[in-house]
């Protein structure tokens, strides 16, 4: 079972972005699912959404399970 980051902003609704790597390692927004960042446990995604995301944009994170 694996984790990703899900955005749900309101200028883009019904139009999800993901957390997902940039080139540089560091943390931004993916498109698609496919290309998301993965994380093993949700305690992982948790701690990311809260380290690596702004207060403003984090409210609009959630934690999603992945079927695999």
């Amino acid at each position: 079972m694996t984790f990703a980051i899900c955005f749900d902003f309101p200028e883009t609704p019904g139009q999800p972005l993901f957390a997902g790597w940039l080139y540089d390692g560091g943390l931004g927004f993916a498109p698609r699912l496919e290309t998301a960042a993965r994380f093993d446990t949700w305690e992982a995604a948790e701690r990311t959404l809260e380290n690596s995301y702004g207060r403003e944009t984090r409210t609009f994170g959630t934690v999603v399970e992945l079927d695999q």
